[in-house]
Order: structure tokens, then C-alpha cells, then sequence
């Protein structure tokens, strides 16, 4: 009877363990960066492929914090981008991502995100006020927006991590003061 007992015991707790597995998030985040640039990393110590990424800074939009990549594959599954812009935070931290591309990608964008992001967590909709449809998932510390271009004629997709919050809960969740 022990034995049973202990044996239906290791089988739980392996059932349980293979269960936490399968789940799609692991702390540092789902969504550990893009196209291999990982979030908080530096502007100028950012590589792909072994060598270093060379950012521009955008002359279409009149943020000082956007870049973007000459030569950059502008596909996203069966997407064409019109750009992607790559934002960095005032210390120079990769922090944002913005994708845009015609309308008429809409459909092709959502099912891409909806199939990697809704059994993690369903999108939130809300509308803008210019008659926009947006879309929202938040993975762990990453925010994903995508706005259906209704105003515009143009979708956007843009991948956000706040990399000064994600710092500070590091930094605050390690406190051994008390």
C-alpha cells in the first residue's frame, strides 16, 4: 500500500511538473525580444548573426528615439511592411518596436498574433477615436498592440516593454532588507 501510495504520489507530481512545461511563459517574458534583439539591450552592443547592428535614426518620424535598419527583411509571415521602426529608451535600451503596413494586411496580422499570443492571454478591443479597432495582448512584461487602420489606411503592430519597470521589479524583488 506504501508503494502504491508513493508511486501515485511521483506520478502526480510528474504530470503536474510536465503540465507547468507546456505553459508559455517563463519569467523573463514570452516575447524575449525581436528578430533576435533581445529588450534592455544597448544600441551599441546589439548583434545579429554575430555582427554588429548598425541603427539609423529615422527621418519619416520625429521621435529621437526611433531608428531603423537599412536592408531589413520587411515580411512578416505573409505580411509586407512598410516599415519597422526600433525604439530605445534615453539610456539607449531596446525597449519598442513598431511594424506598418497597408490596410489591407489586417487580417494576415491578426491571425499571426491571435494563433502566437490568444491562449496565453485573448485580446483586450477597444475603439479609438478616430474610428480605429485596437487590438491588445500583454505577455508578461510585453505589451502588444495592433491597430486595424481604419483612420489612416495603415495597420501598426508595435511590441512594447517597458525595460525601467522590468529593471525596477528585478532590482525590488531581490530586496533582503527585511
Amino acid at each position: 500500500m506504501k508503494q502504491i501510495s508513493i508511486l501515485a504520489l511521483f506520478l502526480i507530481t510528474s504530470l503536474s511538473l510536465i503540465a507547468q512545461g507546456n505553459k508559455k511563459t517563463n519569467g523573463k517574458g514570452l516575447i524575449p525580444g525581436f528578430r533576435s534583439i533581445t529588450w534592455g539591450m544597448h544600441i551599441d552592443s546589439t548583434q545579429k548573426n554575430g555582427r554588429k547592428v548598425n541603427f539609423i535614426k529615422s527621418n519619416t518620424l520625429n521621435d529621437p528615439n526611433a531608428y531603423v535598419l537599412e536592408n531589413e527583411d520587411m515580411t512578416v509571415g505573409t505580411v509586407t511592411l512598410n516599415n519597422i521602426y526600433y525604439y530605445f529608451t534615453d539610456r539607449g535600451r531596446f525597449t519598442k518596436v513598431m511594424m506598418v503596413a497597408d490596410k489591407k494586411y489586417f487580417t494576415d496580422m491578426k491571425y499571426i498574433l491571435s494563433y502566437k499570443y490568444d491562449d496565453v492571454q485573448p485580446p483586450q478591443i477597444s475603439k479609438t477615436s478616430n474610428g480605429s479597432t485596437v487590438y491588445q495582448w500583454t505577455v508578461d512584461d510585453v505589451r502588444i498592440t495592433l491597430t486595424d487602420g481604419s483612420a489612416d489606411g495603415f495597420i501598426t503592430v508595435t511590441f512594447f516593454m517597458d525595460f525601467n519597470l522590468h529593471e525596477f521589479k528585478i532590482i525590488n524583488s531581490g530586496v533582503n532588507d527585511f
